[in-house]
């Protein structure tokens, strides 16, 4: 099953112009004669991947980083002693994928899911008994898509239900399977992902494993041995004659060229001012392209009521609404629960006070795990706050089309594996042999 599109295309910002196209340069080519260290914003997984291709080719190079940390949106939180994923938790696909050969390198502990079923769908007691079916909506949605040629995929799915007089319990099938399969995947809710572009692209093979003691271990890897510039938040690049000038604050860094690897957010926001501007097509496509929300929201209770571990537990309620799928965690980690929540509810769930999320959460985590579970205390990611994001990942929102290209690196860059770890390393190599192609050229 495809998953995402995003339009971009990898590629450094050298000198007097940008590096266009996809393909990677020499493997190794010879570094630049003056020595200078190129330069790279950002130090998740696109920048430290591109950080470790000029590294082992022997090109100096430093990496500038906003923030007292590296990683970008890998994070692992250890705060209740056990592992955490604010941000990454996937390595989707396990055949053919540079994400998979660093978590085996980086000695990752991997465990297999289910990825599109789960251990227990309970059903809000309100509707009618049903045998919900995912391809039957999954076809539904094919459908509605093939009707229209722009729009949003709410739109479009409407207008579907309108025509086919559904029931009250189709329509909750209905809700929840945009919820869990389409929203949650996409970290958008179905009116702001285009109707007939939203889930381009191809995704490598096999399985879909979590990391289970650390995704934190991979970027880790990456950076040993590299020159990184922690809480360092870069306001401006500015590209002469034979460099590219990177300032952050009152500090200048200027290298022969720059890739740039900040999250499409940051981009979105203006928060780094470009000299000369970014070409109308570069611009127009941040813009086109949404930035949106998959909130996590971990729940420790008082015990362990379940018996699955690294499984979705989902629930299918008469009103679309949150708290629709929750993940378990392998039983080592203690009593504790992952819930997701997308778009506008993935927003309220990043700003919401504690008390506020178990209240909200409880009754239907009851459901799923028994009714005497008892939450001692939650922890959810932040990113739709964090200066340094402004989100978690993008989508392909209406107006935005096949040709919308950014020449920068990132988990937004590229048409195949985007918005995933894969995406971003592969995207930060190839703008690495970019760089250096055309400095060597």
């Amino acid at each position: 099953m495809s998953r995402r599109e995003f339009f971009a295309a990898t590629a450094g910002l050298v000198g007097g112009g940008l590096a266009a196209g996809c393909g990677s340069g020499p493997s190794s080519p010879s570094p630049a004669p003056d020595g200078k260290a190129v330069l790279v914003v950002g130090a998740g997984m696109a920048g430290l991947s591109a950080a470790r291709s000029l590294a082992d080719a022997g090109w100096p190079v430093r990496v500038i980083e906003a923030r007292d940390r590296i990683g970008g949106r890998v994070y692992t939180d250890r705060g209740w002693g056990t592992p955490l994923e604010m941000g990454a938790s996937w390595i989707h696909g396990t055949t053919d994928n540079p994400a998979m050969e660093l978590a085996q390198k980086a000695r990752a502990q991997l465990a297999p899911t289910d990825y599109y079923g789960w251990a227990k769908l309970a059903v809000d007691p309100r509707l009618p008994p049903l045998a919900y079916d995912p391809q039957t909506w999954r076809a539904f949605v094919k459908r509605a898509r093939g009707r229209v040629e722009d729009g949003s995929l709410g739109a479009a799915v409407d207008a579907a239900a309108s025509r086919a007089e559904l029931a009250d319990s189709d329509r909750a099938q209905l809700a929840f399977y945009l919820t869990s399969e389409i929203e949650n995947e996409y970290a958008a809710g179905v009116d702001q992902l285009s109707a007939t572009t939203f889930d381009r692209g191809d995704y490598a093979g096999g399985d879909q494993d979590v990391i289970t003691n650390g995704y934190d271990a991979l970027p880790r890897l990456l950076a040993e041995g590299l020159q990184i510039q922690l809480r360092t938040p870069v306001t401006a690049i500015a590209r002469r004659d034979n460099s590219v000038v990177v300032r952050a604050g009152d500090r200048s860094f200027e290298g022969p060229g720059a890739i740039v690897t900040v999250p499409l957010g940051v981009l979105k926001s203006g928060a780094i001012a470009f000299d000369p501007p970014l070409p109308d097509e570069h611009r127009n496509a941040v813009q086109a392209l949404g930035f949106g929300v998959l909130s996590k929201s971990y729940f420790r209770f008082a015990r362990r009521t379940w018996d699955v571990e690294n499984a979705f537990y989902q629930y299918l309620g008469s009103e679309p609404g949150a708290w629709t799928q929750w993940f378990t965690l392998p039983s080592g980690a203690g009593p504790i629960v992952l819930a997701f929540n997308a778009g506008e509810r993935g927003r309220w769930a990043e700003s919401a006070a504690p008390g506020d999320l178990i209240a909200s959460s409880l009754p239907i985590a009851r459901q799923l795990f028994g009714g005497d579970v008892a939450a001692v205390d939650v922890r959810t990611s932040n990113w739709t706050v964090d200066p340094y994001a402004l989100g978690s990942y993008s989508f392909h929102a209406p107006g935005s089309g096949l040709g919308d290209r950014l020449y920068l690196a990132g988990e937004a860059v590229g048409v195949n594996n985007p918005a995933t770890v894969t995406g971003a390393i592969v995207s930060g190599r190839n703008a690495a042999g970019q760089l250096m192609h055309r400095l060597s050229g």
